[in-house]
């Protein structure tokens, strides 16, 4: 005769983790421009460079939403060209400038 041996599996316990908390607000996006410092690195060392970066970012709690780099596009979509600063700076001069550190951050800082 064949011996099996019962692989009952144990009881497993609910998991202790608790879901994120969602938001107690509906977002509300605004736009805005996000200047962000990169690093670039040479053979013969590094610098850091303030970019600007077209956002939009929630005025109740700071969110971030979206993150675009401006550019212009050719005439006949062949090519887009990134905007410098200055270019980005007189097309949206309108909008509020955050500055964050990463583009991992996912909140501004509001001031009131």
């Amino acid at each position: 005769m064949i011996n099996i041996p019962d692989d009952i599996p144990k009881y497993k316990k609910k998991s202790t983790r608790h879901p994120p908390k969602k938001s107690r607000h509906k977002h509300t996006y605004e736009d805005c421009l996000l200047k962000i410092k990169i690093v670039l690195k040479y053979n013969t060392g590094e610098r850091i460079v303030d970019r600007l970066h077209l956002g939009n970012y929630c005025t109740i709690c700071g969110k971030i939403g979206n993150i675009t780099i401006p550019t212009i596009e050719g005439r006949d979509n062949s090519f887009r060209k990134i905007l410098t600063n200055d270019m980005i700076l007189e097309d949206y001069k309108h909008l509020e400038i955050f500055e964050i550190d990463d583009f991992c951050d996912k909140y501004v800082t509001l001031s009131n």
